[in-house]
């Protein structure tokens, strides 16, 4: 990381390698954090990124956004190639420079792998029908409708099962973050046959929620384990809504794996249904959620099962 404190100008260096794990985070937000009144613009430089997952594009969305909203002031600017290395070329074809670039001479097309990164304006405080529709027609049109999406299921109920609880985790996540943003992303990689979708949010996040709504206090990843357990809410009187995080979480045992990260926590549910938890070295103002699967592997889910791993639904 380099700084220039005279011409007040911060810049920010992506790593060669961006997954979804603890060390990458740790790397982003260390950075972000050190971003001080003093400076005046800054600079994200993506010339040593090497290999990105397409998804976590998602969090560094809501870090971009979150950074705009509490600092607009700033000004923003993006250093890639001139030639786009592979890593860059990918943030283009899911839409992320594009977004973010308003006068780049590159277009990249698309390879029918990746799942447009998007950023959906919702209002703060409460979703509308518009907001709902918005949700909705990305879902459709970018998730839904995916060639690879259809063919991870073994019989249609279960595709349409499993894509009515996305929806409603999508709902869930933007009704109760107050965030004015719900950002998505994804990617199927086809040498692990594995399709991968994450949400995202700059708002209040899991852990103050739960420590506001249900008056505990824990850590930040103990307060989003309980935030997964069957029953817990932090929303008085309601009763859950929505199968979003129970039938997801249930459909991944054996399958794929489940990373929710806000503030502190990065809580991750394995193939094996087994639950780690971490702590991060600097907070993440919101919420993200990564969901992955192998494709042809998730199969129609015994409805007199009971839940033992997910909530029926996100309380925050």
């Amino acid at each position: 990381m380099e700084e220039n404190i005279l011409g007040k100008s911060y810049k920010i260096t992506f790593p060669s390698s961006l997954y979804t794990n603890v060390q990458s985070i740790n790397n982003i937000l260390n950075q972000f954090h050190g971003i001080t009144p003093e400076y005046s613009d800054v600079i994200f430089d993506t010339e040593n990124l090497k290999w990105i997952d397409s998804e976590i594009s998602a969090l560094l969305g809501a870090l971009f956004e979150n950074l705009n909203t509490r600092r607009p002031d700033l000004t923003l600017f993006l250093r890639h190639h001139t030639k786009p290395t592979e890593s860059e070329k990918l943030l283009f074809k899911n839409n992320f420079l594009e977004h973010y670039l308003s006068d780049s001479n590159y277009h990249a097309t698309t390879t029918g792998y990746t799942v447009k990164f998007s950023v959906i304006k919702i209002t703060n405080g409460g979703l509308k029908k518009s907001d709902l529709s918005s949700v909705s027609e990305y879902l459709h049109e970018e998730l839904f409708s995916h060639p690879k999406w259809g063919a991870n299921f073994e019989t249609y109920e279960n595709q349409l099962g499993f894509s009515e609880s996305i929806f409603e985790l999508a709902r869930n996540i933007s009704d109760h973050s107050r965030s004015e943003n719900l950002i998505f992303a994804g990617q199927y990689y086809p040498n692990k046959n594995e399709f991968r979708l994450a949400i995202s949010d700059n708002g209040l996040g899991i852990p103050l929620t739960v420590k506001t709504g249900a008056q505990i206090n824990d850590t930040d990843v103990n307060l989003i384990d309980w935030a997964t357990k069957p029953g817990n809410t932090s929303k008085s009187g309601k009763q859950p809504r929505g199968m979003g995080l129970s039938y997801i979480g249930d459909s991944l045992i054996g399958n794929g794996e489940l990373i929710i990260v806000s503030g502190n926590g990065f809580w991750k549910l394995n193939r094996d249904g087994i639950i780690s938890k971490n702590t991060l070295s600097q907070k993440f103002n919101g919420t993200y959620v990564r969901i992955s699967f192998l494709n042809d592997r998730i199969k129609k889910q015994d409805t007199n099962q009971t839940s033992t791993t997910i909530s029926a639904e996100l309380p925050f």
